[in-house]
């Protein structure tokens, strides 16, 4: 259709990137096909796909990895509560030396726990900037594609109180920073 042709010519380099990975997310393989195929040749469309898939893969890779660590967390944190909690139940004395240990490390577990959720959050803030500041909807970093939905701040029910540290959030957004789609 020489319309919708028309339309496909129209859109800029950012915009079709974000058009292609909204059909990718939704699972529209013929839309995605016509998108690639409509970009023109030569205007940077091919280099505007790559960055907005280089930060979903900057995206992935770092929720994946702090995802882990906090899985790892969450078994040392088990391991100590069952620790604790079979010794209270066995009738083990709570000034035990060892119950002691394991009652120490697992409030340090969960300090460590907190920490690690603000970490979550600084990938997700620094995301939501990233679109904001390239004019993308945060729906690309939320489909099939990406490894944790990024999901609007007013919805968060995981990291709602989590600390979020400043120094790592900087880190964050340098991260994405460099990822400059606009001026390819």
């Amino acid at each position: 259709m020489k319309i919708r042709e028309q339309l496909y010519q129209a859109l800029s380099p950012t915009q079709r990137a974000a058009a292609i990975l909204a059909a990718i997310n939704r699972d529209d393989d013929i839309e995605g096909s016509r998108l690639l195929s409509q970009a023109p040749k030569g205007e940077g469309h091919d280099k505007a796909f790559l960055g907005v898939c280089q930060a979903l893969n900057v995206y992935n890779f770092l929720m994946a990895r702090m995802v882990k660590d906090i899985l790892l967390q969450i078994q040392r944190i088990t391991a100590n509560e069952s620790y604790c909690t079979g010794w209270l139940d066995a009738g083990g004395a709570p000034d035990n030396a060892e119950y002691l240990k394991k009652y120490s490390d697992l409030l340090e577990f969960l300090g460590v726990l907190e920490v690690m959720a603000g970490g979550l959050e600084a990938v997700r803030e620094a995301a939501r900037e990233w679109c904001d500041n390239n004019g993308l909807p945060m729906e690309i970093f939320s489909g099939k594609l990406a490894f944790m939905p990024l999901v609007p701040k007013t919805d968060l029910e995981i990291c709602d109180n989590a600390q979020v540290d400043d120094a790592l959030l900087e880190q964050m957004r340098s991260l994405f920073y460099s990822i400059n789609i606009n001026n390819i």
